[in-house]
Parts: C-alpha cells; sequence; structure tokens
C-alpha cells in the first residue's frame, strides 16, 4: 500500500447525461463527482467502504455543504481537488475544490464523515486513519456547518412531494445513498419554480437511514426574500414518521 497522503486530485470529462434542459451540469451529478473523487482516494489506501465492510464498519457522511460559483457544462473538462483535515475522535472532514481548465475555482464542498459500527451502528474512533500520519495542506476558507434549525413560517411558499424509493437507490450499506436525498430535495419543488432559478448552494444534514421499503415524504418551505429554501424529509416503516435529514439551498435567479 502506498505512503499516505491526506490530499489528492483527479480529473473528469463532464459528461453530457449529466445536462438538465438548461444546458448545465445537474446539482446531483456534481455531488456524485466530487464522492467518487473522494472514494479513488481513498481506494489507494484500502479505505474504501467495500474495505471496511470486511472489518464490520463503514463510512457514513452526516453532513455536507456544496457552493457553486459556476456550473460547468459538457464537455467540459473540470479538476477536483481533495484532501482531509485531521479527523477529531469521531468525524473526518472531507474538503474539495473544483477547477475548470483555466484554473477558475467554479466549486467548494465541505463533508464530514464517520465510521459507524455495523452490527450497533454507533460510530467508531477514527484511530485507524491518526495511525497513518497527515500531510500538511491549506485549509478551505469556508464556514463550518453548523446545527441548522428549520424555522416554521407560515409567509414561507409551501411545497410538498412523495418520492418513491428505486431499487439503484440503494448502496453498499443496504441504505438510500447519500446522494438520493439532494434530488428528493430539488424535487419536491415545482418545475415552473426551477426554471426560473437554480441552486447555488446545499447544505444537507443526515439524521437516520433510509431504507428501500419506506415511505418517504419532503417538505420545503421557500423565503423569497433570502432566497432560503429550507427542506425536511420524513420516513416510515409502518411506523411514525420520523425526520431523517434536514437541508437548506439557497436560489439564485438563472
Amino acid at each position: 500500500m502506498a505512503k499516505f497522503t491526506s490530499s489528492y486530485s483527479r480529473s473528469f470529462t463532464i459528461p453530457s447525461y449529466a445536462l438538465d434542459k438548461h444546458e448545465k451540469t445537474n446539482l446531483t451529478y456534481l455531488i456524485q463527482l466530487i464522492q467518487e473523487t473522494g472514494s479513488y482516494h481513498a481506494h489507494g489506501f484500502n479505505l474504501t467502504v467495500s474495505d471496511l465492510i470486511k472489518e464490520g464498519k463503514t463510512w457514513m457522511l452526516t453532513k455536507q455543504r456544496i457552493d457553486i460559483l459556476r456550473y460547468p457544462t459538457w464537455p467540459d473538462r473540470v479538476r477536483v481537488d481533495t484532501w482531509i483535515e485531521k479527523p477529531t475522535r469521531f468525524s473526518t472532514p472531507r474538503l474539495f475544490k473544483v477547477y475548470d481548465e483555466n484554473e477558475n475555482l467554479i466549486l467548494t464542498a465541505v463533508t464530514y464523515w464517520c465510521i459507524i459500527d455495523l452490527d450497533t451502528h454507533r460510530p467508531l474512533p477514527i484511530t485507524s486513519l491518526e495511525d497513518l500520519g497527515w500531510v500538511e495542506t491549506s485549509p478551505l476558507p469556508l464556514e463550518p456547518i453548523k446545527k441548522l434549525r428549520i424555522p416554521e413560517d407560515d409567509s414561507f411558499a409551501l411545497f410538498s412531494s412523495d418520492p418513491i424509493i428505486r431499487y439503484q437507490d440503494s448502496d453498499l450499506n443496504k441504505h438510500v445513498n447519500n446522494t438520493v436525498y439532494s434530488d428528493w430535495c430539488l424535487d419536491s419543488l415545482p418545475a415552473a419554480f426551477r426554471d426560473k432559478k437554480q441552486p447555488k448552494s446545499i447544505e444537507i444534514h443526515y439524521l437516520k437511514e433510509t431504507y428501500a421499503d419506506d415511505r418517504v415524504s419532503v417538505t420545503s418551505r421557500f423565503e423569497e426574500a433570502t432566497g432560503i429554501c429550507y427542506h425536511t424529509i420524513e420516513a416510515s416503516n409502518g411506523g411514525e414518521m420520523r425526520i431523517v435529514c434536514n437541508a437548506k439551498s439557497i436560489w439564485e435567479d438563472r
């Protein structure tokens, strides 16, 4: 195994199938792109989800924020830089910067990961990463992700949807993949709204897991004055609905 380094870069060509009807890369694909880069980084050190599952553990994303300066289009070539900041006892921050071919910064992201025991579903100390050693990297100038409060305000425009969990939505951890939640949030908004506006930021807090047989409901509250939309995702498997995710997206005119 190669000597561990906390930073990694990988280049990609934006595929045509990732474009929306406005010829811009859809947000969920960009989230998948940065996570794919993180997976390649982990693969070099036997730290992927597949590697950890063999040891009765797995990675789990707890929260993330994506800020988009410019949406790429097909067939743009982009470079994703990622690095891991030194972990706390139970959490590892992984950060990203995405550049276009002219070295213009087009996206930043901060994500927080923990290692979960598959039997107890409780977080484990991240000592295995601490033992690998670290390389000094420049911190990404982003505000830390704080606890998200969803306001109750009757003046907000209210939207809702009941997405169906598809077979392909489940991942190696046997639960709905984290990238699906962004689609659920955005798809709760009407097409007329999204034809006029586009998200420039999304922050997602994962509170509980969602499984293939669950019933899912999404409620979104949009505040016109700020351009902020608050999303609450609830799920149930025959019992009472429980909140599994809170999110906040910020919108701008196209």
